[in-house]
């Protein structure tokens, strides 16, 4: 249980290190006079999101290439570095409600990511552990398996966790596709 708890503080503390750092380097920018910089910084961190989706990608069977499970650790990396400096690039800047609505669904669909994620690996660990635990007390397979039945049907059910996170990432892109071509058509 206590590993439970240090790992839902280790991605909560991830999640507000990346607010953390987006204002921080938004403050180091505009400080050095490179508020430019941070303009540049929307599309780069959107190429990084819409990169981080190979992912997606490879689990529906759209596509062959890579190992599930490295696509799914990039995924995380671009996303989150994807987020950083999108919020970068939103900066403290209050002057239009479509873009910050695109960047709390944003901050959504990491935080869902972030919790699908920690809802898995805690229903693994469960099931990992109880199953260990079963073995050590001398149950054979069979009782073992009809035991362990509402523990691994917990982890197939985290493991359709994307049945929630696939639509706020979608929200996400929606608000994000009207951002862009609202600041294209009014640039």
């Amino acid at each position: 249980m206590r590993s439970v708890a240090l790992r839902a503080g280790a991605l909560l503390a991830l999640w507000a290190s990346v607010i953390v750092a987006a204002v921080t380097l938004d403050a180091v920018l505009h400080t050095l006079g490179l508020i430019w910089v941070g303009f540049w910084l929307g599309p780069i961190g959107t190429a990084l999101v819409v990169v981080s989706f190979v992912y997606s990608l490879r689990k529906r069977g759209w596509i062959e290439i890579g190992s599930p499970h490295r696509l799914l650790r990039l995924h995380e990396a671009l996303a989150l570095t994807g987020a950083l400096a999108i919020l970068v690039h939103g900066g403290v800047h209050f002057h239009a409600l479509l873009p910050w609505l695109a960047v709390f669904a944003m901050m959504i669909a990491v935080a869902s990511g972030l919790m699908g994620e920690f809802l898995l690996a805690s229903a693994r660990s469960r099931l990992t552990d109880r199953e260990r635990e079963l073995r050590e007390s001398g149950l054979d397979a069979t009782n073992i398996e009809k035991k362990l039945e509402a523990d691994a049907l917990m982890v197939r059910g985290m493991e359709i966790w994307r049945v929630v996170h696939l639509p706020i990432a979608v929200n996400f892109a929606v608000l994000a596709v009207l951002h862009i071509a609202t600041a294209v058509v009014f640039w």
